[in-house]
């Protein structure tokens, strides 16, 4: 009786093992290459939101200093405030700014952001417009 268990053994438990082993180790590889896909592209996608808050705080900041003082009076309401127009002539030079130092952003980003001029205006309006 020990011959035919070890037929058994080595004819039909090892190679469903074997079959079992290797089908476990497919799926652990695909699912580790996944993981590691997608931590790259969330490792991307916030070091461009990084780039980009530090960008728009910037530019924000560089058109406070050196644009708002310089706007015409027909910019500032009675009370020496910034008016709308005037609020939206520095969200606009605040986009031609940032446009001017961003890089092409990765796939990752415009599928995580699709429209990135609108994130860009919300975050530049919240910016100045929550100024004022």
């Amino acid at each position: 009786m020990s011959m035919p268990m070890a037929i058994i053994i080595q004819q039909i438990l090892i190679p469903v093992l074997f079959a079992l082993f290797s089908a476990l180790l497919g799926w652990v590889s695909v699912n580790v290459t996944q993981w590691i896909r997608t931590k790259t592209h969330n490792e991307q996608i916030a070091a461009f939101v990084q780039h980009l808050t530090s960008v728009v705080a910037g530019s924000v900041q560089q058109v406070e200093v050196q644009y708002r003082p310089n706007l015409p009076e027909r910019y500032m309401d009675t009370t020496g405030k910034l008016a709308p127009s005037g609020q939206r002539a520095m969200q606009k030079e605040a986009r031609r700014l940032i446009r001017n130092q961003l890089p092409p952003y990765p796939a990752a980003v415009r599928r995580f952001i699709p429209d990135l001029d609108a994130y860009i205006d919300n975050q530049i309006e919240r910016s100045i417009g929550g100024k004022h």
